[in-house]
């Protein structure tokens, strides 16, 4: 699979959020805000290590030693995982409190983009 151009980060049209900063996003996928529910893309993909490394700012492996201590210690379980932007928009469609990333170029009018990372 070739790298994506861009990523967008993606709500249910009944999410009441209508942008996220990268701050904000940053902590929910590393477990650390509890304010939405984060929706991630499988392990192998891509998308997931440029997500990371581009809006979480973090190297995926360090990101998984970080969920594998909070697991460990029963602080928190990390975001689920799902096998492709189409299952990815399914999710967040069904959950108002997810917050997905997808190729923003699978953009539909089937879900709402909350951000846009080159």
């Amino acid at each position: 699979m070739p790298a994506t151009a861009a990523i967008a980060i993606i709500a249910s049209h009944n999410n009441p959020a209508s942008r996220i900063g990268l701050p904000v996003l940053s902590q929910g996928f590393l477990g650390m805000a509890s304010g939405f529910v984060p929706i991630d893309q499988k392990e192998e993909s891509p998308i997931f290590r440029q997500f990371y490394e581009k809006a979480v700012r973090r190297d995926p492996r360090e990101v998984k030693a970080m969920w594998a201590r909070m697991v460990f210690t029963g602080i928190a379980r990390p975001p689920r995982q799902f096998e492709s932007d189409e299952a990815v928009k399914r999710e967040v469609v069904a959950n108002d409190r997810a917050i997905g990333y997808i190729d923003a170029n699978a953009v539909d009018n089937s879900v709402k983009v909350l951000l846009i990372i080159p």
